[in-house]
């Protein structure tokens, strides 16, 4: 089944990348560079959403700034705060049939974008980790960082099979995201 393309100013849309943000800033700019880099090099089309729980920093000035040569916007939330429901607002903002949720810190590679937007025309859900091959955590992680993540896997581990549940980066097919959403309501 083929799936409808929605559009925008930029043409269609593919994918929407929702990035929830709290004081990033300093990373918007290199993080929208690359992930419209990457996405070029493969000839896709698709959008990038900040959803930022109002930061005050310059991360929505920067978003509008980068909105002049790129497909991004920004959602600036003044009464809502909180990771899961900033990604569940870019969601249900997004116009892409495929949404991908990575963070603003770069721990995420938007290089890997593209072949995440690729994996979801054959699945319905697809997963990044650090942990696999030619991926690692940040050198410069402290060590209160790593030992976080280590025990959430281990943590994790007897429930799931995935080598890192909780990196954050992940997407799903637009159809996947509603049917979760209808039956939740």
């Amino acid at each position: 089944r083929e799936m409808a393309q929605r559009r925008d100013a930029h043409g269609p849309v593919k994918g929407s990348i929702i990035v929830p943000a709290y004081k990033e800033c300093p990373n918007l700019k290199p993080l929208t560079e690359r992930l419209f880099a990457a996405l070029k090099e493969k000839n896709m089309q698709a959008e990038l959403i900040v959803v930022d729980d109002n930061s005050r920093d310059g991360s929505e000035e920067a978003v509008n700034e980068l909105a002049k040569t790129y497909n991004v916007r920004i959602i600036v939330r003044t009464k809502e705060r909180g990771l899961s429901s900033a990604v569940l607002r870019g969601f249900q903002e997004a116009k892409g049939d495929y949404l991908v949720c990575m963070d603003a810190d770069l721990q995420h590679p938007p290089e890997k974008v593209p072949e995440m937007l690729a994996a979801l025309e054959k699945h319905e859900y697809a997963l990044g980790t650090r942990y696999g091959d030619g991926f690692n955590v940040d050198k410069d992680w402290p060590m209160y960082r790593q030992i976080m993540s280590q025990g959430a896997r281990a943590l994790a581990r007897p429930l799931t099979p995935l080598s890192d549940p909780m990196s954050g980066f992940f997407g799903l097919r637009r159809s996947t995201f509603e049917r979760g959403a209808a039956s939740a309501n």
